[in-house]
């Protein structure tokens, strides 16, 4: 089990272990950011 892009793929050994994976497409999320990077902010 390891915590990278490659190792994520493997979901079944994160579920034996406990622990939840995003259900969103990770590597979709970083190649997003790195065309329009920025914070989102919620101010009330």
């Amino acid at each position: 089990m390891k915590l990278t892009l490659s190792g994520l793929k493997d979901r079944e050994a994160f579920a034996n272990a406990g622990i939840s994976l995003p259900s969103y497409d990770v590597k979709q999320v970083v190649c997003e950011t790195k065309k329009n990077p920025g914070w989102a902010t919620s101010l009330s």
